[in-house]
Protein backbone atom coordinates (compact mmCIF):
# COMPACT_ATOMS: atom_id res chain seq x y z
CA UNK A 1 0.00 0.00 0.00
CA UNK A 2 2.84 2.42 0.50
CA UNK A 3 4.70 1.74 -2.72
CA UNK A 4 1.20 2.39 -3.98
CA UNK A 5 0.70 6.07 -2.44
CA UNK A 6 4.49 6.34 -3.71
CA UNK A 7 3.44 5.69 -7.04
CA UNK A 8 0.76 8.33 -7.10
CA UNK A 9 2.94 10.74 -5.68
CA UNK A 10 5.64 10.88 -7.93
CA UNK A 11 3.53 10.90 -10.56
CA UNK A 12 1.24 13.64 -9.62
CA UNK A 13 5.00 15.42 -9.00
CA UNK A 14 5.23 14.69 -12.80
CA UNK A 15 2.25 16.01 -13.77
CA UNK A 16 2.89 19.23 -11.56
CA UNK A 17 6.42 19.84 -13.40
CA UNK A 18 4.96 19.43 -16.64
CA UNK A 19 2.25 21.97 -15.68
CA UNK A 20 4.17 24.26 -14.33
CA UNK A 21 5.79 24.83 -17.84
CA UNK A 22 2.68 24.80 -20.00
CA UNK A 23 3.09 28.12 -22.28
CA UNK A 24 -0.33 29.49 -21.30
CA UNK A 25 0.94 29.96 -18.00
CA UNK A 26 3.88 32.07 -19.17
CA UNK A 27 1.34 34.46 -21.16
CA UNK A 28 -1.21 34.59 -18.26
CA UNK A 29 1.61 36.65 -16.07
CA UNK A 30 2.02 39.06 -19.01
CA UNK A 31 -2.08 38.99 -18.80
CA UNK A 32 -2.47 39.52 -14.98
CA UNK A 33 0.46 42.37 -15.14
CA UNK A 34 -0.78 44.31 -18.16
CA UNK A 35 -4.28 43.60 -16.06
CA UNK A 36 -2.84 45.15 -12.49
CA UNK A 37 -1.57 48.28 -14.27
CA UNK A 38 -4.70 49.31 -16.01
CA UNK A 39 -6.24 49.07 -12.81
CA UNK A 40 -3.34 51.03 -11.14
CA UNK A 41 -2.87 53.78 -13.43
CA UNK A 42 -4.76 56.94 -14.02
CA UNK A 43 -7.91 57.21 -16.28
CA UNK A 44 -5.86 59.30 -18.80
CA UNK A 45 -3.25 56.90 -19.33
CA UNK A 46 -5.35 53.82 -19.24
CA UNK A 47 -8.02 55.08 -21.39
CA UNK A 48 -8.85 52.56 -24.17
CA UNK A 49 -6.95 49.77 -22.65
CA UNK A 50 -8.58 46.81 -21.41
CA UNK A 51 -8.33 42.96 -20.76
CA UNK A 52 -10.82 40.10 -21.40
CA UNK A 53 -11.18 36.68 -20.90
CA UNK A 54 -13.30 34.72 -23.06
CA UNK A 55 -14.16 31.06 -21.52
CA UNK A 56 -15.49 28.19 -23.24
CA UNK A 57 -18.75 28.54 -21.75
CA UNK A 58 -19.24 31.60 -22.85
CA UNK A 59 -17.74 31.03 -26.42
CA UNK A 60 -20.58 28.22 -26.90
CA UNK A 61 -23.45 30.34 -26.08
CA UNK A 62 -22.21 32.32 -28.68
CA UNK A 63 -22.48 28.89 -30.85
CA UNK A 64 -25.69 28.27 -32.95
CA UNK A 65 -28.07 25.83 -30.87
CA UNK A 66 -27.55 23.74 -34.23
CA UNK A 67 -23.85 23.20 -33.95
CA UNK A 68 -23.56 22.57 -30.27
CA UNK A 69 -22.89 18.86 -30.40
CA UNK A 70 -20.95 18.96 -33.74
CA UNK A 71 -17.41 18.08 -33.00
CA UNK A 72 -15.98 20.20 -36.26
CA UNK A 73 -17.39 23.70 -34.45
CA UNK A 74 -14.95 26.17 -34.30
CA UNK A 75 -16.01 27.66 -31.17
CA UNK A 76 -16.65 24.37 -29.52
CA UNK A 77 -13.06 23.27 -30.23
CA UNK A 78 -12.05 27.05 -28.14
CA UNK A 79 -11.13 26.58 -24.84
CA UNK A 80 -10.54 30.31 -23.78
CA UNK A 81 -9.45 33.64 -25.81
CA UNK A 82 -7.84 35.88 -23.54
CA UNK A 83 -7.51 39.57 -25.12
CA UNK A 84 -5.61 42.75 -24.32
CA UNK A 85 -6.52 45.88 -26.05
CA UNK A 86 -4.05 48.75 -26.29
CA UNK A 87 -5.01 52.55 -27.96
CA UNK A 88 -1.32 52.57 -29.50
CA UNK A 89 -0.88 56.52 -29.35
CA UNK A 90 -0.39 56.58 -26.09
CA UNK A 91 2.96 55.94 -24.92
CA UNK A 92 2.23 54.00 -22.00
CA UNK A 93 0.34 51.63 -23.56
CA UNK A 94 2.04 51.17 -26.71
CA UNK A 95 5.10 50.28 -24.42
CA UNK A 96 2.80 47.56 -22.78
CA UNK A 97 2.01 45.86 -26.18
CA UNK A 98 5.43 46.37 -27.33
CA UNK A 99 6.80 44.52 -24.45
CA UNK A 100 4.64 41.33 -24.98
CA UNK A 101 5.42 41.41 -28.30
CA UNK A 102 8.88 41.50 -27.68
CA UNK A 103 8.45 38.74 -25.20
CA UNK A 104 6.88 36.58 -27.20
CA UNK A 105 9.34 37.36 -30.30
CA UNK A 106 12.56 37.24 -28.65
CA UNK A 107 12.33 35.09 -25.22
CA UNK A 108 14.24 31.91 -24.81
CA UNK A 109 14.05 29.19 -24.63
CA UNK A 110 11.12 29.71 -27.26
CA UNK A 111 7.78 29.63 -26.38
CA UNK A 112 6.02 31.00 -29.67
CA UNK A 113 7.03 30.09 -33.17
CA UNK A 114 6.56 32.71 -35.60
CA UNK A 115 3.26 31.59 -37.85
CA UNK A 116 2.19 33.78 -40.15
CA UNK A 117 2.86 37.75 -40.76
CA UNK A 118 0.78 40.09 -42.73
CA UNK A 119 1.71 43.92 -43.40
CA UNK A 120 0.02 47.21 -44.68
CA UNK A 121 -2.10 49.60 -42.71
CA UNK A 122 -3.56 46.83 -40.37
CA UNK A 123 -0.44 44.34 -39.31
CA UNK A 124 -1.24 41.09 -37.91
CA UNK A 125 1.55 38.78 -36.66
CA UNK A 126 0.67 35.01 -36.30
CA UNK A 127 2.91 32.97 -33.42
CA UNK A 128 1.96 29.26 -31.98
CA UNK A 129 3.21 27.87 -28.65
CA UNK A 130 5.92 25.50 -29.52
CA UNK A 131 5.74 23.22 -25.72
CA UNK A 132 2.84 21.22 -25.84
CA UNK A 133 1.91 17.48 -25.90
CA UNK A 134 0.42 16.17 -29.35
CA UNK A 135 -2.62 15.68 -26.99
CA UNK A 136 -2.98 19.38 -25.57
CA UNK A 137 -4.43 22.12 -27.53
CA UNK A 138 -2.96 24.24 -29.34
CA UNK A 139 -2.04 28.00 -28.22
CA UNK A 140 -2.02 31.09 -30.65
CA UNK A 141 -0.98 34.87 -30.25
CA UNK A 142 -2.36 36.87 -32.42
CA UNK A 143 -0.91 40.34 -32.33
CA UNK A 144 -2.88 43.21 -34.70
CA UNK A 145 -2.38 47.05 -34.85
CA UNK A 146 -3.00 49.45 -37.00
CA UNK A 147 -4.87 52.95 -36.90
CA UNK A 148 -3.42 53.72 -33.51
CA UNK A 149 -4.57 50.10 -31.73
CA UNK A 150 -3.21 47.11 -31.19
CA UNK A 151 -5.24 44.21 -29.84
CA UNK A 152 -3.35 40.35 -28.60
CA UNK A 153 -5.25 37.68 -28.76
CA UNK A 154 -4.32 34.34 -26.55
CA UNK A 155 -6.52 31.78 -28.17
CA UNK A 156 -6.54 28.39 -26.68
CA UNK A 157 -8.23 25.09 -27.95
CA UNK A 158 -7.75 21.80 -30.46
CA UNK A 159 -7.32 24.85 -33.32
CA UNK A 160 -5.35 24.97 -36.02
CA UNK A 161 -3.21 27.67 -37.91
CA UNK A 162 -6.08 27.47 -40.60
CA UNK A 163 -8.90 28.06 -37.96
CA UNK A 164 -7.34 31.03 -36.80
CA UNK A 165 -6.92 32.50 -39.88
CA UNK A 166 -10.49 31.98 -40.95
CA UNK A 167 -11.35 33.77 -37.50
CA UNK A 168 -8.80 36.72 -38.87
CA UNK A 169 -10.28 36.73 -42.30
CA UNK A 170 -12.34 34.45 -43.88
CA UNK A 171 -10.95 35.87 -47.20
CA UNK A 172 -7.21 34.62 -46.09
CA UNK A 173 -8.56 30.78 -46.13
CA UNK A 174 -9.24 30.96 -49.58
CA UNK A 175 -5.70 32.73 -50.52
CA UNK A 176 -2.34 30.63 -50.70
CA UNK A 177 -0.17 32.16 -47.93
CA UNK A 178 3.30 32.69 -49.06
CA UNK A 179 5.57 31.89 -45.81
CA UNK A 180 8.68 30.46 -45.97
CA UNK A 181 7.76 29.35 -42.11
CA UNK A 182 4.82 27.11 -43.11
CA UNK A 183 6.29 23.29 -43.91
Amino acid sequence: MKRFFRICLLALVIASVDAAQAQTKDFLQWFQTIKHRIERYSADDVEGAETMQFPAELLRTLTPESHHHDNNNLLGRVQVIYQMKFSLDKTTQKSWYDSVKRWATYTRPKIYESRMAISGSTTIDVLEATRRRPKDPAEFLVFISGRGKGVVYDIVGYITLSDITSMLAPELQRTEIDSPLQP
